[in-house]
């Protein structure tokens, strides 16, 4: 059931969770379990929209580059990518289907975690929620994996929200009474880069507390807030990024007791490159039991590809206790700080011709980055930056000649 033990921290913005659903009541649906135990009204209206829209359409981009070394992307393309490899800058967004996949384990077939069933769907960058779960008092089982497609046009189709709020109930009861202990969940869906909300259909997005309530449902939320769920927020960063969606967030957290929460902060997230994290924490953690924290750092260094494109956010509680933490990648060439060096120089055009001096060696110190390239006239250029260390207190995770893995609250 929802956490009411103490009051979650309200937005600083303008949107403050609420959890009446989207704020219209002109018409409902009550749908009520065998056992009457889960009754939940879903808000309809007949106007032509419920789902608030913050944007009309998702912002498509595709940054071209040139193989000519001296014929530069523009530096106000370079600065707003945020791109860390050549994949991020020729990535542009498309637009799949929305699905619900679910799978749990079922007492009829011997007892395994098909990791490369796993890496399948992880590595599937379409807007998709998944769910694994399973029965620890059980013998003797396997994984069932449920697609349920999900586009929640109002406009299009008006009796959506309804349906969707009606499989979840179901879908709610069936986990109740199989006395699930434990689930992974994977949600993956475009972000608004601007507002951090979540898409709920093709060209609509909506605040984070409107999207679990439409999508994922209160009861649904209500019967994995009593499990130990493992949550993977597979979006691009804004969701993170954004202060006022980053606390909006931690207030759905809070307020359905989520366990254990997983984040990524790249402007344009790659989920291929998640891959290897998810099935490192599914074999430590999930299979073998080991405690998160005593192998926490291990799973991290063995993230190479992840580590070059994104930080983690990780919610979590600590006894009575919210935690935020946000792991970063540290590289005294390649990452100063944790900071996305660009791929090419904003000025002159030649890639990653970049010289570091001051190095840290995670020691408190500023790293300034030079371009040792030339402009068009041959002169050197003169583009530099400086990145400092962060201005929290911060842990390292995880050290190595490849780089360190470091910690800050936030």
């Amino acid at each position: 059931m929802p956490r009411m033990k103490q009051t979650a921290k309200k937005s600083t913005g303008s949107n403050a969770p609420h959890r009446s659903l989207f704020g219209v009541a002109s018409a409902t649906v009550a749908v009520q379990d065998a056992e009457k135990e889960f009754v939940w009204t879903v808000a309809e209206t007949n106007s032509s929209s419920v789902l608030q829209k913050r944007s009309s359409s998702r912002v498509k981009t595709l940054f071209k580059t040139s193989a000519a070394v001296n014929t530069p992307l523009t530096a106000p393309a370079v600065e707003s990518s945020g791109a860390d490899s050549l994949g991020q800058q020729l990535y542009s967004l498309a637009n799949p289907n929305r699905l619900l996949r679910l799978a749990y384990l079922s007492a009829l077939s011997p007892s395994f975690i098909s990791t490369s069933k796993v890496s399948m769907h992880v590595a599937i960058p379409q807007p998709s929620l998944q769910i694994y779960w399973h029965h620890s008092t059980q013998l003797g089982q396997f994984f069932i994996m449920k697609d349920v497609e999900f586009d929640l046009n109002m406009e299009l189709n008006p009796t959506s929200l309804s349906v969707q709020a009606k499989h979840m109930v179901s879908l709610a009861k069936m986990l109740k009474s199989s006395s699930v202990d434990r689930a992974l969940i994977f949600i993956s869906t475009h972000s608004n880069e601007f507002t951090g909300d979540l898409y709920h259909e093709q060209e609509g997005s909506c605040t984070l507390m409107d999207w679990f309530m439409a999508v994922i449902t209160e009861p649904l939320l209500c019967v994995l807030s009593t499990v130990d769920a493992h949550w993977f927020l597979l979006s691009c960063g804004a969701v993170v990024n954004v202060p006022e969606s980053l606390q909006l967030l931690k207030d759905i957290i809070f307020t359905y007791n989520i366990k254990n929460l997983f984040a990524f902060d790249a402007p344009t997230f790659h989920i291929n490159l998640s891959m290897m994290f998810v099935i490192h924490f599914i074999m430590h953690v999930i299979i073998e039991g080991t405690p998160l924290f005593d192998i926490l750092g291990h799973i991290l260094a063995d993230s190479y590809h992840l580590a070059h494109h994104a930080g983690i956010l990780h919610a979590y509680w600590d006894g009575p206790d919210l935690k935020s933490r946000l792991y970063r990648w540290v590289h005294q060439t390649a990452r100063p700080w944790g900071q996305r060096l660009p791929l090419q120089c904003p000025r002159c055009g030649p890639l990653r011709s970049f010289k570091v001096s001051g190095k840290h060696n995670l020691q408190v110190r500023d790293v300034v980055v030079q371009c040792r390239g030339k402009d068009a006239a041959g002169k050197d250029c003169t583009w530099q930056r400086k990145y400092s260390p962060p201005t929290e207190h911060f842990d390292a995770l995880s050290k190595g000649p490849g780089g360190d893995w470091i910690a800050m609250d936030i």
